[in-house]
């Protein structure tokens, strides 16, 4: 098997103006005649098959990921600061707020506290989560009186 980079390195120095098969066995013929070919390996059946399935999962994960990085893209363009409030933009409670309150005016009109209550609603039952936020939520709500 001959390397196609050699036998296309090989026609560029011919002048032709069409490709046809007779020109390129021309070509292949000058090549072996000058023993100007090198020895090309073929991978073995089983690299070929990973390979092909590595580039197909490649493919499938980049086109899941496509429309999640338009959405992305949009959602910097109207809330800039979403992103860095949420480990993912794409957990239920933060596609819940989106889905109820979707321009920026939306969520401020909702104001820190139905905010908090909203954000508290949605976090799992782990006491000391939801302990933490309940008194940080709680200190921001009520001055202390001891002050």
């Amino acid at each position: 098997m001959i390397n196609p980079s050699q036998s296309d390195a090989i026609g560029n120095l011919y002048i032709r103006k069409s490709k046809t098969d007779r020109k390129d066995a021309f070509i292949l013929a000058d090549l072996l005649r000058m023993n100007q070919t090198e020895e090309t390996f073929m991978a073995l059946e089983a690299a070929f098959k990973l390979q092909t399935l590595s580039r197909t999962r490649f493919a499938f994960v980049n086109q899941v990921s496509a429309p999640k990085r338009h959405a992305i893209r949009v959602l910097d363009r109207i809330l800039p600061e979403y992103a860095s409030r949420f480990s993912d933009v794409f957990i239920k409670t933060s596609r819940e707020l989106l889905k109820n309150h979707s321009a920026p005016e939306a969520i401020a009109a909702l104001g820190l506290n139905e905010l908090t209550r909203f954000l508290l609603s949605r976090i799992p039952e782990d006491a000391s989560v939801r302990v933490t936020l309940i008194a940080s939520k709680n200190s921001l709500e009520k001055p202390s009186s001891s002050d």
